[in-house]
């Protein structure tokens, strides 16, 4: 099939790509630890014991908000003590002035959840919980990022109120405002770069193209580990689901550069997202059928039921009159059923000028 028919039918296979790809890799602890560890001071970095980092299941997001927020929440001792770090993906096309809002809620959910699996409900001390938050806005992000800044207060009043008001900030990854060479100097795993550098570029084709040879050397990486495998194909997927490009410009790239059982797995992934769209594609077609199928249903019941009303109360209608019914819309149909009871005469029923205005 050709690269465009494929990525046609892959695109609304997946339902929200980008937040696929990055919880498929970074709730593996080696990739998030480095997104994790550059994020935070290094002074604090120093003293987590990382190899105690795990990831904990559930997510803490309001459903309403499930497509454009997603999330990981990671377990981790720091000095002997545990804390919790909440990873918090953010793909709206703007900036939310309330995220803070938001994000302090899903803080205040975890730790209820933690009470309860813990059976600590009568507790008197809670593990931290450290928010992180990524971004990839088309701009950078400009909505408040301390808390203190979304309460609505005269600046000279928030030093009086400070003691009493949440305070804090999360330690923030705006993609859009980080460079490439940036991202690639990182000390994160080949799957963690490159799932950012996608992030950061999914939206510019001369990006893709002019990076290429930097990112497709880390594609070639993700063969060292089975966890470095797992990644090419959430990988691929994004890329074939986000971007224009990748049909005449960045497929004919992999296939000349990745080895022959990545190759495979590409392969592979077209399979599935061919088989997926036309799924999808007779889902939906059995579903408009079986809606219009409803709807012509209902039009033919309002129709028999007029007619045989009309005909109770004038006998039998003349030619041009059922022509008409048979034509007219259901809107119709109802306007006319409504008439019945006060019309005097048949004309008053389908008669145009007594149509309500518009």
């Amino acid at each position: 099939m050709h690269a465009r028919a494929l990525l046609r039918r892959a695109e609304p296979c997946l339902r929200n790509p980008t937040a696929s790809l990055v919880r498929g890799i970074f709730q593996h602890p080696e990739n998030a630890r480095g997104e994790l560890e550059h994020l935070l001071p290094r002074e604090l970095s120093r003293r987590f014991d990382w190899s105690t980092l795990k990831l904990l299941s559930g997510s803490f997001v309001d459903e309403v908000l499930s497509g454009s927020q997603s999330d990981l929440l990671f377990s981790v001792y720091l000095d002997g003590s545990e804390t919790l770090l909440y990873f918090l993906l953010e793909h709206q096309s703007t900036s939310d002035p309330l995220l803070l809002y938001r994000l302090l809620k899903y803080m205040v959910r975890v730790l209820d959840r933690w009470l309860k699996e813990k059976k600590n409900e009568h507790a008197t001390r809670l593990p931290p919980v450290i928010p992180f938050l990524l971004c990839h806005a088309p701009t950078p992000w400009s909505a408040p990022l301390r808390f203190e800044e979304i309460l609505d207060v005269p600046p000279e009043v928030l030093p009086l109120i400070a003691d009493f008001v949440p305070r804090f900030r999360p330690l923030v990854d705006d993609l859009t405002a980080t460079t490439d060479e940036e991202i690639f100097g990182r000390a994160l795993t080949a799957a963690g770069r490159v799932t950012l550098w996608c992030l950061r570029n999914a939206r510019d084709a001369a990006a893709w193209v002019a990076g290429f040879s930097r990112w497709v050397g880390l594609l070639r990486a993700l063969d060292e580990t089975p966890n470095d495998r797992a990644a090419l194909p959430l990988i691929l997927r994004y890329i074939f689901s986000v971007h224009e490009a990748a049909p005449e410009v960045i497929l004919p790239r992999l296939q000349a550069a990745l080895s022959e059982e990545q190759l495979e797995t590409m392969a592979t992934i077209e399979a599935q997202l061919i088989a997926k769209g036309e799924a999808r594609g007779r889902a939906e077609g059995e579903a408009r059928g079986e809606a219009r199928g409803r709807a012509e249903g209902a039009a033919t019941a309002a129709r028999s039921l007029l007619l045989r009303q009309l005909q109770l109360r004038f006998g039998s209608l003349p030619p041009e009159v059922l022509a008409r019914i048979d034509s007219a819309s259901r809107a119709d149909l109802d306007l006319w059923a409504d008439r019945i009871i006060t019309a005097a005469k048949l004309s008053d029923i389908l008669d145009a000028s007594a149509d309500p205005p518009h």
